[in-house]
Formats: C-alpha cells, sequence, structure tokens
C-alpha cells in the first residue's frame, strides 16, 4: 500500500521548471562535493599501504576484512549517495504527485542528463502503464526524441516504450529511425514496434534487416508476419522471406516463420517443420504440430510426437480426422496423453465426428467391452454417449449422403444412443437422439428398428411428462407401463397410472394389470407431491430388454485395455 503523503508537503503544486530548478541545484551541489571530498577510482593509495590491499579493517583491526581485496567493490563517494538521494528524491515526488499532474514530471526524468534519473524515469513510466495509466503526450515526445539519441541502448528503450504506450502518430517516427538504425539490439525494438502499425512503406526496411542480420531475424520474421496479415506483402516480397527462412538454421525458426513456411512453402520445407516437433521450444513444436495435421504425409509423425508431448496431441487427432477416420485409429487417439480433460474430449469427439456410421459402431462396441472390466467407469459412459453422439449430426450439411446401408448403421447407432440415455435417466436427451432418425414416410413398410425408435420415444416422453405427445402415438399398453415403470418416482407419475386406466381399462390383460397396481402403490402420493420432496432416480435397467445390438464386425488393432 503507498504511503499517504504528508498534507503539508502537497498543499501546493510547483510548475515543471520549479522542480527543474531544484533538480539543477542538488546535481551541482553534487558535482562540488564530488570534486571536494571524492575519492576518485584511481587515485593512488595513501603511503605504507600497497595498491592491492583493502582499507577495511577486519573485527581485530588487523587487516582486509574476511580476506577482502582489491576485487572487492569501491566504497561509493559522495557523488553516488547524492544521486542516490536525489533519485529517492524524485520517486517520492512522483508517487505524491497526481497521477494526472505527473506527466511532465515523468518526461523531465526522461530527458536529464543524469543516467540514474533517466532510469528512473523508464522505470516510472513502466509503472505507469502497468497500472492502466497512460502516459500524456510529453513523455510521448521524449521518448520519441530518444529514437535518434547517440546511445543505441537509449533508442531501444524508447522503441521498446512507444511500442508499450501504442500511440499511432508516432509510427512515421519509428519507421524513420528502423531506416536509419544501425545496431542490432535496438533494431530489434524498433521492429517490435513496426509490427504494430503494419503499412506499406515498412515492408523494405523490414525485409532488408531480415536478410542482412541474423541477430534481428526472429522479430523481423514476426514484424513480416504482421505485414502479411495486413496483407501488404506481395509475392516477390513472400519468396524474399522464404528465402531468408530457409537460409535460417532449423532450431532458430520461430512460430511466425513456422506459419510463412507451412502457408507459402514447398513440402520439402513441411519436411524441415516436422524436425520442429522435436524442438525445444514448446510454442514453435505447437505451430509445427499445427502447420503439418493438414498434410496427410505426417499422420505417424504427429502420432509419435504426441506419445512424448501432449501439447501436441490434439493436432494429431484433427490429423486423424483428417486423413485416418476408423476405430483403429480412434483407439490410437485414446492412448495419447493430453493437457486438459477437455482436450482429450474435444480430440476424441473430432475423430468421432469424422467415422462412418459402421466405424462408430465398432468403436462404441470396444468401448462397452473395456467398460465390462473397467474399474471405474464413469469416463468410459460419458465417451461412450460422445461417441454415439456423432450419429446424430452425421452426414454433415456440406457432406454426401450416406448410402443405404450406412444409414440403416446410423439408425441402429442412434436407437443404442438412445437406449443408453435412458439407462442414465435422461429422458430429454434420448428424445434428441430419436429427434435424428428420419420419419418413415406414409405407406412404407418400417423395419424392427423403426419400430423400437418409436417404443422409445414413447418411454421417453411419457418419463419427460409429455403425456399428451406420447397419446399421439400408437403405442401398446406394454410400452406405456415400461415408461411407468421409468417414471415411477417422478411427480406425475399417478397422472400417468390414471391415463393407463383410462386408455386401456377394457385391453389390459390380467398380467398387464397385476402389474398396473404394483406400480400404482410405488407412485408417490399426492401429498408427496404436495410436500415438494425429492424424487429419488430412476432405477437402472435396460429400455428394452432382451433387445441386444446387431453385431458390427470388428477390426484387429484395437487395444485390450485403455485409459478410461
Amino acid at each position: 500500500m503507498r504511503a499517504r503523503p504528508d498534507p503539508s508537503q502537497t498543499t501546493t503544486k510547483r510548475p515543471r521548471r520549479a522542480w527543474a530548478a531544484a533538480s539543477g541545484a542538488i546535481l551541482g551541489a553534487m558535482t562540488l562535493l564530488s570534486g571536494a571530498g571524492a575519492v576518485e577510482p584511481d587515485a593512488p593509495s595513501p603511503p605504507g599501504q600497497r595498491p592491492d590491499q583493502g582499507t577495511r579493517a577486519n573485527g581485530n583491526g588487523n587487516g582486509p576484512a574476511n580476506g577482502s581485496s582489491a576485487a572487492e567493490a569501491p566504497a561509493p563517494t559522495r557523488a553516488d549517495l547524492l544521486t542516490r538521494r536525489l533519485v529517492e528524491t524524485y520517486r517520492r515526488l512522483v508517487r505524491r504527485t497526481p497521477s494526472d499532474a505527473r506527466t511532465d514530471l515523468l518526461a523531465e526524468l526522461l530527458e536529464d542528463t543524469e543516467p540514474e534519473l533517466r532510469r528512473l524515469g523508464f522505470e516510472l513510466v513502466q509503472i505507469e502503464l502497468a497500472e492502466a495509466r497512460r502516459p500524456g503526450p510529453a513523455v510521448l515526445e521524449a521518448a520519441r526524441k530518444m529514437l535518434a539519441d547517440a546511445d543505441p541502448v537509449l533508442r531501444a528503450r524508447a522503441a521498446s516504450l512507444l511500442n508499450q504506450i501504442a500511440d499511432p502518430t508516432v509510427a512515421p517516427a519509428v519507421l524513420v529511425a528502423l531506416e536509419r538504425e544501425t545496431d542490432p539490439h535496438a533494431a530489434n525494438e524498433l521492429l517490435r514496434a513496426v509490427a504494430r502499425w503494419p503499412k506499406p512503406e515498412a515492408v523494405g526496411p523490414v525485409l532488408d534487416w531480415m536478410e542482412r542480420e541474423p541477430r534481428v531475424r526472429a522479430s523481423a520474421t514476426e514484424t513480416a508476419w504482421s505485414l502479411e496479415r495486413a496483407q501488404v506483402l506481395g509475392s516477390a516480397d513472400r519468396a524474399r522471406v522464404l528465402a531468408a527462412l530457409r537460409s535460417a538454421p532449423t532450431q532458430e525458426l520461430t512460430v511466425p516463420a513456422v506459419r510463412f513456411l507451412s502457408r507459402y512453402g514447398t513440402p520439402a520445407d513441411r519436411a524441415v517443420l516436422a524436425a520442429l516437433l522435436t524442438g525445444s521450444s514448446a510454442s514453435t513444436r505447437v505451430a509445427a504440430a499445427e502447420a503439418l495435421a493438414p498434410s496427410p504425409v505426417h499422420v505417424d509423425v504427429l502420432l509419435s510426437a504426441a506419445d512424448t508431448d501432449p501439447a501436441i496431441s490434439p493436432y494429431a487427432a484433427e490429423a486423424i480426422a483428417r486423413h485416418r477416420p476408423d476405430a483403429v485409429s480412434y483407439a490410437r487417439v485414446r492412448t495419447l496423453g493430453y493437457l486438459t480433460n477437455a482436450d482429450r474430449v474435444q480430440a476424441l469427439a473430432r475423430v468421432a465426428s469424422a467415422l462412418s456410421p459402421s466405424e462408430v459402431l465398432v468403436a462404441t462396441n470396444a468401448l462397452e467391452r473395456l467398460a465390462a472390466t473397467a474399474p471405474d467407469t464413469n469416463g468410459l459412459h460419458d465417451e461412450t454417449d460422445a461417441l454415439l453422439a456423432a450419429l446424430i449430426t452425421m452426414p454433415l450439411p456440406d457432406a454426401p449422403a450416406l448410402d443405404p446401408d450406412q444409414a440403416r448403421v446410423r439408425e441402429e447407432g442412434l436407437v443404442r444412443l438412445a437406449s443408453w440415455r435412458l439407462d442414465a435417466a435422461r429422458p430429454d436427451a434420448a428424445l434428441q437422439a430419436l429427434q435424428a432418425i428420419a420419419p418413415v414416410e406414409p405407406g412404407a413398410a418400417s423395419s424392427g428398428r423403426t419400430e423400437r425408435a418409436e417404443r422409445l420415444r414413447v418411454i421417453a416422453l411419457i418419463w419427460s411428462n409429455r403425456l399428451a405427445l406420447a397419446e399421439e402415438a400408437d403405442a401398446p399398453a406394454t410400452t406405456w407401463l415400461t415408461g411407468l415403470e421409468r417414471a415411477i418416482r417422478e411427480p406425475h407419475a399417478g397422472e400417468v397410472v390414471e391415463r393407463i386406466r383410462n386408455r386401456f381399462d377394457s385391453l389390459l390383460t390380467p398380467t398387464e394389470r397385476e402389474r398396473l397396481e404394483a406400480l400404482a402403490a410405488r407412485a408417490p402420493s399426492a401429498r408427496e407431491e404436495n410436500d415438494g420432496g425429492e424424487s429419488p432416480g430412476a432405477p437402472p435397467g435396460m429400455a428394452e430388454p432382451g433387445t441386444p445390438p446387431e453385431p458390427v464386425a470388428e477390426p484387429t488393432g484395437w487395444p485390450a485395455s485403455g485409459p478410461v
């Protein structure tokens, strides 16, 4: 927490000239004191003392302390001490000055000839920026003037400061400074500043630096990429960029370099990118993986890299989805590590969306076998649901229509998904799966799958209390009794009982009537409904017991076990 200013010291504001006069007086006094009593670093040693003998005594007063020698830093001079006091005075002064009145004071520090004060000016402006306070025009002008300073370090710091302030009015001055710059360190910061304001007139200076100075190639490539994104590079400019990048060592290629090579490079360039998958830079590895995912020849390379780098796994999954979508590849993607569980879920969903209906069912059968032996099946249940759910949006709008055999398999998969979701007490989600099945045209013969889908739909409608829609279907009493059994703990179970009695009273067999009365005895009473008590979940069980899914041929290669 900042100290509260002393009211006696902040009641009036001193104009900038007053601050300049005060600092000038202190610096003048510092100079006089320096000449009167300072110890020069190269002054001769006192008589009787060797030049290399230390001046500080140890605890006994008999020689150098702790083995000190001439290598020990010299004691600060009086001028050094005065400079430190002046710096701290300015630091306190800036803190006690209202934020809207600091600009002139900060600009004064930046323009001071004393290096320590100038360094303090940069530090305090950085604090202003970090606290989301934008310095005024005087600070901007002081930094702009420093772009022409004789000291390349100052030019670099000024360019960095202007880049952070991000005022577009200084863009022409930054570009002029880049054109006349000769120092690589300063050029690095100027190139980063130019990247903020990509203009056609910047192309020449940026590419010139990129070609002639390897030490600025990284920042020059980043700026060239900003020019590319601004659509100011021509084909000849891109050729110059590619030539410069091809001459660089592979391990020095940065993320913008990878993007240039992947977008405009040749197959040989993409082969170079494959070597970056095992490089030292995590961001470059990811950029290379992203660039290689569209290439069918790099699927196995990406999978191999993903085995040791979880950050690459999503791009390996993308490559699988594009070039090798089948149940075996889906199983391979399951074995990869991921940075987060969300990454894993998205990667598997991406591959599932590219599978054919028959491959979806093959993968589903394998997951169900794993669930039969896995100690924890929660993750597998969620994954199976997500895998089958890929059938809901299949085929994609821009994909060709499924052939009759695949359409039949898709329908079977959606029926399995609906049954799966009913077993998980999710009737609304089951209805979503069933709505994706194309309705039977009037007069067309319905299949066993269609009849089963209709039974599941009525059960889900009853369970979710959409009784009017359920009555529109010509479902038999057994279907209604199954729906009642699933909804037996729901508040509307009593109404379902009454509707069954009214609808099927004279049609129920003795066995069905006995079943109805047994369920009616378990239904919540009117008093329980009024009390608003929580209804426990539905009892577990298959939605349609005794109806196994159609067998689907399974390929070899699926692992016997895998991560859950």
